[in-house]
């Protein structure tokens, strides 16, 4: 874990989103996801209802080539509770 800022920004002008901790999204994890969705949705939200949670970026502890990517997506129940999880607060202009 290091300190937020250390590395440069994004094309978004975000910074750390990989491999610091795996990040929530406020995405419902679905496993078929895009393969419902099909090829004209660019971001899909996941089902409506459910307990497991899409993480993204990867975290310290896992492996930087298969898992620090952002379109790898895990998933988590908000309730689980681990060091290598957070999220991110953020604000579009």
């Amino acid at each position: 874990v290091h300190p937020v800022g250390r590395r440069g920004p994004n094309a978004l002008g975000f910074q750390d989103m990989l491999g610091n901790v795996w990040e929530y999204c406020s995405d419902l994890y679905d496993p078929q996801c895009y393969e419902k969705c099909g090829d004209l949705v660019v971001d899909p939200t996941g089902p409506r209802a459910g307990t497991l949670y899409v993480i993204r970026g990867g975290s310290y502890n896992t492996n930087f080539r298969d898992s620090c990517r952002a379109s790898v997506r895990g998933t988590s129940a908000m309730e689980e509770k681990f060091g290598t999880r957070g999220f991110r607060v953020a604000r579009w202009p």
